[in-house]
């Protein structure tokens, strides 16, 4: 067991130099990847902090914003249905109706 939790770590220290390397050689893909991991976690931080809430990942922060999103802009109110963000927010209404609606 002992041996194969030492290869374990070996394993994941290589993973980490290998990313490094490439981070330090300007791979942009694995540069701007790094860059939105820490958006997304200081994001689910600041969240947590100013709302009081217990958001553990940033999928999960996700999913709250397009349940509070979909209840802005219900049937009811709007007419309109949120299904995700790239989609729905490509035309232009859902954004104009959570605007109007914050009024």
């Amino acid at each position: 067991m002992v041996g194969y939790v030492r290869m374990y770590h070996i394993c994941v220290l290589f993973f980490y130099i290998s990313f490094f390397i490439d981070i330090l050689e300007g791979d942009e893909k694995r540069i701007l990847g790094l860059i939105w991991t820490l958006i997304e976690h200081f994001a689910v931080i600041m969240i947590n902090a100013h709302l009081q809430t217990d958001i553990r990942s940033y999928s999960e922060l996700k999913e709250t914003l397009l349940l509070w999103a979909r209840h802005k802009v219900s049937q009811e109110r709007y007419g309109l249905e949120i299904t995700n963000f790239t989609d729905s927010l490509s035309d232009g209404r859902v954004f104009l109706a959570l605007l109007n609606d914050g009024k």
